[in-house]
């Protein structure tokens, strides 16, 4: 798949990114891209002699870039025979099913060429800065971003994406009813927790999903600070506790139309903090509300 995209990025011939996806889809018979309500993040469906692409116009432009993207990944597949095709969710990497695992997996080449991002990161250094700035210069999601550069193993790193829930066995159940009056210590108080942890292979750590963090942490401090907070933190990553430098940001996205919030935490061993890349980066954060992916 990854070949697959490559080549149709070169018969494209963008100058560099950000490399747009109506343009990519119309190489592949689509005659137009159509920006919808729905409920889903995207379908592909014949229009006549041709093609055509919705996407959910609710969602940030870089998450309706990669949906559209995963729309023109399954023309790649040479038993498509233009039948619709829709899409619940984009960017999950889900192995249920083979063919939406590896559309993904085009959608992000498509979306975040390594042979163009691995050397514009290797300039930028390991950083959230970095980050954001690449998933601008993308017109991509920050989670899609940080996917692709854990993927390229560039710098030993993790990047890991934290919200509030509870634990399984405290989650509130449906219905649960309090007494007037006990409601703030009736129920378990939701904690920091990881909802995404892209790991490059070279880090070699296991973070696993739904950890918590204490309150004391950097990642909270980040959450309530509602900026971007950095320095040296202890993690229990279950099997030990290592000690990481963290640059963490925050970066609150909509998912039907309710506001999570979110921690952005970029780790590294501790004697990457001092790292220069080759062209350093300027930048100012302007973290915009957007969908995972």
């Amino acid at each position: 798949m990854v070949t697959l995209a490559e080549r149709l990025l070169d018969e494209a011939a963008f100058p560099g990114p950000p490399f747009r996806p109506e343009i990519l889809a119309s190489y592949q018979g689509v005659r137009e891209v159509r920006y919808c309500p729905m409920n889903g993040a995207a379908r592909i469906l014949p229009d006549g002699d041709a093609l055509v692409i919705e996407v959910n116009e609710a969602h940030s432009r870089g998450k309706q870039n990669f949906s559209i993207d995963h729309e023109v990944a399954h023309t790649l597949f040479p038993t498509y025979n233009r039948y619709m095709i829709e899409d619940a969710v984009t960017g999950e990497f889900s192995d249920k099913s083979e063919e939406e695992w590896l559309c993904d997996i085009g959608a992000a080449t498509l979306l975040l060429d390594g042979r163009y991002l691995r050397p514009l990161a290797r300039d930028a250094g390991p950083s959230v800065a970095s980050l954001i700035e690449l998933a601008d210069l993308f017109e991509a999601s920050v989670e899609a971003t940080a996917r692709q550069l854990a993927k390229l193993d560039l710098w030993p790193c993790a990047f890991v994406f934290w919200e509030e829930g509870f634990r399984q066995v405290d989650r509130p159940r449906p219905g649960q009813i309090l007494l007037p009056g006990t409601e703030h210590f009736g129920l378990p108080k939701a904690k920091l927790r990881v909802t995404r942890a892209y790991v490059a292979p070279s880090l070699g750590w296991f973070i696993p999903r739904n950890k918590s963090v204490p309150e004391n942490s950097l990642f909270r401090e980040c959450w309530e600070s509602d900026g971007i907070v950095s320095g040296i933190e202890h993690l229990d990553i279950g099997r030990e506790i290592v000690e990481t430098y963290v640059e963490c940001f925050y970066a609150p996205y909509y998912s039907n139309s309710v506001r999570i919030g979110r921690v952005v935490s970029l780790l590294l061993p501790c004697d990457w903090r001092h790292y220069s890349p080759t062209t350093p980066v300027s930048y100012q954060v302007e973290v915009s509300v957007a969908d995972h992916q």
